[in-house]
């Protein structure tokens, strides 16, 4: 562990089969949605002041207190659409780290990511890694051109644009 690593929040994401059940679920246990994404019509279902970007598919996020959040979906980008329909057997889902810099955990040379690093267009640059037990934690930073050039420098950083036909950012 380094001390120069400053983290900011924790969240997990969970990958849901059916989101109308699950935002009933959680919303039953008294969580608001804070910012959701998806078609016109899921937005028509979040409540007013709700944030949202329009996304191929739905989902919400759900702050927890100042510093953490839950994210429900029922799809992502990185992820193939099939796991969102198995039943849960195993752990399913994935603990976000944000900290301001994701150089230091790169820095440590104890990581190895299982994925590549990607940079995403709604405004965050990721690294994917799993914990001793195989338990996924993503750790994410802001987007600025500092943070590129400095995560570059241990290795190439993907793009991942936004869906066809979607300028929004998250």
């Amino acid at each position: 562990m380094t001390d120069s690593v400053n983290l900011t929040s924790f969240g997990i994401h969970l990958k849901v089969a059916d989101i109308t059940r699950s935002r009933y679920f959680y919303e039953l246990l008294g969580l608001v949605p804070h910012f959701g994404f998806g078609d016109e019509d899921f937005r028509t279902a979040l409540p007013p002041g709700c944030g949202f970007s329009p996304e191929v598919y739905r989902g919400v996020i759900y702050k927890i207190g100042d510093s953490a959040e839950l994210e429900i979906a029922e799809g992502h980008v990185s992820v193939k659409p099939e796991v969102f329909s198995e039943r849960v057997s195993s752990p399913k889902c994935s603990a976000m780290l944000r900290v301001d810099s994701i150089v230091p955990v790169l820095a440590t040379g104890g990581v190895e990511p299982i994925a590549p690093v990607r940079r995403y267009y709604w405004g965050s640059i990721e690294l994917v890694l799993r914990d001793p037990d195989g338990f996924v934690v993503v750790v994410i930073s802001p987007d600025s051109p500092g943070e590129l050039d400095a995560v570059s420098r241990f290795g190439d950083v993907e793009w991942v644009p936004a869906p066809a036909g979607d300028g929004a950012a998250r």
